[in-house]
């Protein structure tokens, strides 16, 4: 029997699946991972800058306490040396008051010239003897004048040497007689005169000298300020 392969329907084929519908799910999947990479990324990147700043503020805050607590010590040294100071000061002002004691030798000094010319007569400058003195007044005392009268305390003689430099005048001989024997210490020579200023009453002058030249007197005038502290008055005459 014949058999007509003309009439016989073809098998129908089962078409291949898409190769670009199978590849949609792996970018799908792609692309939500690097979602979430970005944004894990964004993420961490966030909280580093975070802990960074916190980090310097930190830091500052650190160094802004070091400098408080070095401020501080500062501040107490300080006080420490402005305490330490003023007992400088009072032990200072204690010892001028008892080494020089009641020196009043620029303000109560009456005016007179540097270099004055002597006035007085010799007779006036020679102690009083004892012959011519009462009993009952004391050799270290001047007889009472209406001017002013110069009486030597230790009959230190200026015949040959009429410069000397006058460092203080005082109302005690009590006070007078340290500052001598300060001078006298120090090496170089010095005496105590006593003089009536009138209404000022008694005075008892403190010299150094006497020299026999004025180079030499103002060379020692020097040597006095320098070494001792103590400013004189340049003085010629009797």
């Amino acid at each position: 029997m014949a058999r007509d392969f003309a009439h016989n329907a073809a098998p129908s084929k089962t078409p291949a699946p898409s190769s670009a519908a199978s590849a949609l799910p792996v970018v799908a999947i792609i692309f939500v991972a690097v979602i979430c990479f970005t944004a894990g990324f964004w993420l961490g990147a966030g909280n580093d800058k975070h802990t960074d700043n916190q980090t310097d503020i930190d830091a500052m805050k650190a160094q802004l306490e070091a400098k408080s607590a070095e401020a501080k010590i500062h501040i107490a040294r300080i006080e420490t040396l402005e305490a330490l100071v003023e007992q400088w000061k009072a032990k200072a002002e204690e010892g001028a008051h008892t080494k020089v004691g009641e020196l009043q030798f620029y303000k109560s000094l009456p005016k007179q010239s540097v270099m004055p010319a002597p006035v007085t007569a010799k007779a006036e400058d020679k102690p009083v003897s004892k012959a011519a003195t009462p009993s009952h007044v004391s050799n270290n005392k001047p007889a009472s004048s209406s001017t002013a009268s110069v009486v030597p305390v230790n009959n230190t003689s200026l015949d040959g040497h009429p410069y000397r430099i006058q460092i203080a005048s005082f109302r005690h001989q009590s006070d007078a007689d340290p500052v001598q024997r300060k001078i006298k210490k120090a090496g170089f020579p010095a005496f105590v005169r006593s003089i009536d200023l009138g209404e000022k009453g008694l005075w008892y002058r403190v010299y150094a000298g006497p020299f026999v030249s004025k180079a030499v007197a103002e060379n020692k005038q020097m040597q006095i300020e320098m070494q001792m502290h103590l400013k004189g008055l340049l003085i010629r005459g009797n």
